[in-house]
């Protein structure tokens, strides 16, 4: 408080519910501080007091930005928020660095993958339920029935309790053998430059940056039609698109594109420019420039 009454900021913008819950009642303190709340997720970090004040808080906020048009839609439902205040900013990756990490040239042999040649499938997220990695398990299932040497890689932040339950479950299914959790790494881009293929089958998502990244890396994506998902991975151009929870679905995709390496091909490059049209950290930063003059116009002419 002190720090904002002392300082005079134009504009206080705060992301996730703890900062935004924090951020309206701070932003009193300031002098004709415009105030903007930045929506990541379909709310599913939030709790019941979260919900409240949300709520409450409402026509405090001078605008929201939504990560993808479906937070921005729940948003307006669950918060009570005015249309005219909340627009859409998708996320943006940083392309040119991306596109100059090398692949990882070791990772079969890292990992101790078998055959070193076999196809490498890669899901990246933190390993909690709503991630949905194992209905990506028991679609690997599914498709080690029929090409049993394929390679599962899950990668992410795994000091988690349904960490445990997913290896247990791995070893449930059969599968251990073919999957590895390999936790967080130094670089994702080069483990999913080294992948073939790159599975995000979530129950839930606001916008996924792995997913952004794993497009710029030039692979096919199957992906739970979830949030943002759609707004992303056009189906059957970019990639594929498949209804949550459903593993036959989802292992037939996979299957699909093992089969067709022309296919692949095409969906990697569909995904390479679907990102490069809109997804850029460019396209990004552009826009909240722009939603930010907006705000300092208003500013003066009041």
């Amino acid at each position: 408080r002190q720090f904002v009454g002392k300082n005079g900021f134009d504009i206080i913008h705060s992301m996730f519910p703890t900062s935004d819950v924090w951020g309206a009642p701070l932003a009193a303190f300031g002098r004709r501080t415009r105030i903007i709340s930045s929506r990541r997720d379909m709310g599913i970090v939030r709790s019941r007091k979260h919900e409240i004040a949300y709520r409450l808080l409402a026509p405090w906020f001078d605008q929201v930005h939504a990560v993808s048009h479906a937070v921005r839609n729940i948003s307006i439902e669950k918060d009570g928020l005015s249309p005219d205040k909340v627009t859409t900013i998708h996320n943006g990756v940083d392309v040119e660095r991306i596109l100059a990490t090398p692949a990882s040239v070791d990772l079969r042999k890292d990992l101790n993958l078998n055959p070193a040649g076999a196809v490498v499938i890669t899901a990246v997220s933190k390993l909690w339920p709503v991630k949905g990695v194992d209905i990506f398990l028991r679609a690997a299932a599914v498709v080690l029935k029929s090409l049993p040497d394929t390679n599962f890689v899950i990668a992410g932040w795994d000091k988690t309790e349904h960490a445990a339950e997913l290896r247990q479950l791995a070893c449930e299914l059969g599968i251990a053998p073919r999957v590895r959790f390999i936790g967080r790494v130094p670089s994702i881009i080069s483990v999913m430059k080294a992948s073939d293929i790159f599975c995000l089958l979530s129950r839930s998502e606001g916008l996924s940056n792995a997913l952004l990244e794993a497009m710029t890396c030039g692979l096919p994506c199957v992906a739970t039609s979830v949030g943002g998902n759609p707004e992303v991975v056009k189906d059957g151009d970019s990639g594929f698109l498949v209804p949550t929870e459903d593993v036959q679905q989802a292992a037939d995709r996979i299957l699909q594109l093992l089969k067709n390496p022309h296919l692949t091909k095409k969906l990697g490059a569909g995904s390479q420019r679907r990102v490069h049209s809109e997804f850029t950290v460019e396209h990004m930063v552009r826009r909240v420039a722009m939603l930010y003059d907006e705000l300092l116009d208003v500013k003066r002419l009041g």
